[in-house]
């Protein structure tokens, strides 16, 4: 998404830069097209940082299977996926009675 309003708003800056520079033979920052391309760069920032965030919230993840190779992951002891090291969050840490090592 962050991506998508990055372009869109380069596109519409450098539209308005370029028609004014050919076009006008002056420049005006107060054009409206740069001014309506430079809005879509005040999401993209937190958009970029929160992204993954975002995208957890949204898609929720299969506590029982590992998002990046689909290991299945019941009776999980560390919170890495055995299969591909990949870190997984706490809640992914099976905490029933039988399943600590003795």
């Amino acid at each position: 998404m962050a991506l998508i309003l990055a372009v869109i708003g380069v596109i519409c800056v450098s539209w308005g830069v370029f028609s004014a520079i050919l076009v006008d033979h002056t420049w005006s920052p107060s054009m409206p097209m740069v001014v309506f391309g430079c809005g879509f760069f005040v999401p993209v920032i937190p958009l970029w940082v929160l992204d993954e965030r975002i995208g957890r919230a949204l898609v929720p993840l299969s506590k029982h299977e590992c998002p990046g190779c689909h290991y299945n992951l019941t009776a999980l002891q560390r919170p890495i996926c055995p299969e591909c090291g990949l870190g997984l969050p706490t809640a992914y840490i099976d905490h029933s009675p039988g399943s600590q090592e003795s």
